[in-house]
């Protein structure tokens, strides 16, 4: 939105017959040019996890997706706490980091949407046991011929 305002100062002043009047002055708005939008770089997006060893894990997980060839990048920009994983160009699937764990959302292939809510994570030994089968395999990482580690 696009408005233009004007800023005026009032003074109350009495003069010496005790006459009562206004005086007004036009305050000059200098528009301010200030980027509101926060980026983040991946880093960025991983430093938010609060617990160390819980951020430890998670650099894990993002260090197993990138040796099977998926790019992590921040998504739309870094704008939010959210990284996007990239197979081939395209998102395929996601990552949420919080305080004291993170989250990841991948695509149902049986459901034909999304995971939701997205699964809740706090160590490495939870991902590879109960998760990372199931994230991999919704982004046809199998299909390519790559081996999980």
């Amino acid at each position: 939105m696009d408005l233009n305002l004007t800023l005026i100062k009032y003074v109350a002043v009495k003069n010496e017959a005790g006459e009562v009047g206004l005086v007004f002055e036009e305050i000059d708005l200098h528009p301010v040019e200030e980027d509101t939008s926060q980026f983040r770089s991946v880093e960025d997006i991983i430093s938010y996890i609060a617990d160390e060893s819980v951020r430890e894990d998670f650099k894990k997980v993002l260090s197993d997706m990138e040796g099977l060839g998926i790019e992590i990048v921040p998504y739309k920009g870094g704008k939010r706490l959210w990284l996007e994983c990239r197979l081939d160009g395209e998102d395929a699937a996601y990552f949420q980091t919080r305080k004291k764990w993170f989250r990841c959302q991948y695509y149902d292939n049986q459901k034909e949407k999304y995971v939701s809510p997205p699964i809740k994570c706090a160590d490495y030994k939870t991902w590879d046991k109960n998760i990372k089968q199931l994230f991999v395999t919704s982004i046809n990482v199998e299909r390519r011929k790559l081996t999980m580690r």
